[in-house]
């Protein structure tokens, strides 16, 4: 091959099951192209990039159960036999969540102990397992922690509740029964941490986390906003009414549109953006001692999506953004009307003085 630059294009199908990119301490789902360079009396040179494949994995379809509120608890007796106990509930609105999504966790800490919790601890933990048939049978798992909060103290004899979110990672798709070598799974743990040499009271639920997110129904989303709405105006009823009402009311003047004018619109989500996942970077070069091969630093991407974009709206209400917005079809409200001939108020007159004498 003489001097100047060459080019080959080739293209290859990507079979519909594979499972999605991952990148592990002992093992990991790694696509790649390599290209080598054979040199003549010279050790051949290579190149390899990697790419990101993601196994489509459709919340909606998975199981009716991931949009279940779930709950669990854990009691431990921190000091003796005989002390009484610490009790940890949590609460989560639903179970299935995608990256860029914010999960609200309620905790509730029932400390009828004689000794103080020191502080609250929620983790995102993503739990690998890795299963190796040759030469023998055996299977190697890890822990990764991808977020963690601390909260605040729950003092002795108290019962204390807490509402934290969490926003999920950038991070694969859970893959449990596509890959029998690398099987990939999410767990929310919550622990309270008790004195030293105490026992500390820690419970989890498990997760999904994919790359399409659910759906909220209309009747569910009408319900959380009119709730919230109610919530947020009953300290400032006239004030927080009226101006809602005229706007409405001038906007019915201007335009003139009745009930069957305006339809739902249906909105669709933005697309996502492609985000690293920082915990899976690594080097793809090839480590051949007969081979020189270039540094090829490499991080997955994974789709990311932005659906809490009306959290600060929220939040300047004072309240707190719910975990999944509504996606479809939120409905407008409908504005009345106004009467064909509206009522002409008189200017105001000058008092006349009453002929009747006191």
């Amino acid at each position: 091959m003489e001097e100047g630059t060459y080019t080959y294009t080739f293209s290859c199908p990507i079979p519909p099951h594979c499972p999605s990119s991952f990148e592990g301490t002992y093992g990991h789902i790694r696509y790649l192209v390599r290209v080598t360079f054979i040199r003549a009396g010279a050790a051949d040179r290579v190149h390899n990039v990697g790419f990101t494949v993601l196994m489509p994995l459709d919340l909606n379809k998975d199981s009716k159960l991931l949009e279940a509120p779930a709950s669990n608890d854990a009691m431990e007796n921190v000091c003796f036999f005989l002390a009484k106990p610490v009790h940890l509930t949590i609460y989560l609105q639903q179970t299935g969540y995608v990256p860029g999504q914010f999960v609200l966790i309620s905790a509730d800490v029932d400390n009828k102990s004689t000794a103080d919790c020191k502080k609250l601890i929620i983790m995102l933990n993503l739990r690998a397992t890795y299963n190796s048939e040759t030469p023998a049978l055996h299977t190697v798992s890890e822990k990764i922690c991808l977020v963690k909060k601390v909260c605040g103290p729950a003092p002795r004899q108290t019962r204390k509740s807490f509402a934290e979110t969490i926003r999920i990672p950038a991070t694969a798709p859970t893959c449990e029964h596509i890959s029998k070598n690398v099987r990939v799974s999410y767990e929310l743990c919550v622990m309270a941490v008790m004195s030293p040499l105490m026992r500390n009271p820690r419970t989890t639920i498990p997760i999904t986390i994919g790359n399409v997110p659910l759906a909220m129904s209309s009747t569910i989303e009408e319900e959380f906003l009119e709730e919230r709405e109610l919530e947020n105006m009953q300290p400032t009823t006239s004030r927080a009414v009226l101006p809602e009402n005229n706007l409405e009311n001038e906007i019915g003047a201007v335009g003139g549109a009745s009930e069957d004018d305006i339809s739902e619109e249906e909105i669709e989500l933005p697309p996502p953006s492609y985000e690293q996942a920082m915990f899976m970077s690594t080097n793809i070069a090839d480590n051949d001692a007969n081979t020189v091969s270039v540094d090829a630093p490499f991080t997955p991407r994974y789709p990311v999506y932005n659906i809490d974009e009306s959290s600060l709206a929220f939040s300047s209400m004072g309240l707190s953004p719910p975990p999944n917005l509504p996606q479809k079809r939120p409905r407008r409200r409908r504005r009345r009307r106004p009467a064909e001939n509206p009522t002409k108020f008189a200017k105001d007159q000058l008092p006349t003085e009453s002929p009747i004498q006191i």
